[in-house]
């Protein structure tokens, strides 16, 4: 849990067993101000069957999922109560690394996660099918970086990225 909307600035580290909160006009704990915190969930979750399954997102405000390092929902925006919905192909009793991201910047603060698939009705992904990560440092894999010679003289540096994310890129003209 971080003070501030972008994930920087630790406050508290803590184990949730699922994540279904609707703090209101409150706070997730003493330590966060009511407005403008944000929360990153790592871990695994461990599917029930071999099928593609729904992921359900609900927020108010900014939301974004990857499973197995694949960004399968994405609403990094200020908004009220907000469905997301995204779907990945997963292996039953095959542990995937699950990371899941949220702001809160003003009014009411509420996140939850719910899934579903073919053969399992929709719920709240149970604190059963979840489990803290192997790799607690586990983060999105790194871009590809290549330089490429344009006409006349100057070069353009390429980014290739397997998963879609918010990458931030700095330059500089230091080169030592």
């Amino acid at each position: 849990y971080f003070a501030g909307m972008d994930l920087t600035n630790l406050k508290l580290t803590r184990t949730d067993l699922t994540v279904n909160f609707d703090w209101g006009q409150g706070s997730p704990h003493p330590a966060i101000g009511q407005d403008s915190f944000s929360v990153r969930w790592t871990g695994e979750i461990e599917p029930v069957f071999s099928q593609t399954y729904t992921f359900y997102t609900t927020s108010d405000d900014g939301i974004r999922l990857w499973i197995d390092g694949r960004l399968i929902i994405d609403n990094w925006t200020d908004h009220a109560p907000t469905e997301n919905v995204g779907t990945i192909d997963l292996a039953a009793g095959r542990k995937a690394n699950v990371r899941l991201e949220y702001f809160e910047n003003g009014g009411g603060a509420l996140v939850r996660l719910a899934w579903s698939s073919r053969s399992q009705p929709r719920q709240f992904v149970p604190s059963t099918r979840l489990s803290s990560p192997v790799d607690p440092t586990f983060k999105l894999p790194a871009p590809l970086l290549r330089v490429e010679s344009l006409p006349n003289g100057p070069m353009r540096l390429v980014i290739d990225v397997e998963t879609p994310a918010n990458y931030h890129v700095e330059a500089s003209g230091d080169l030592r």
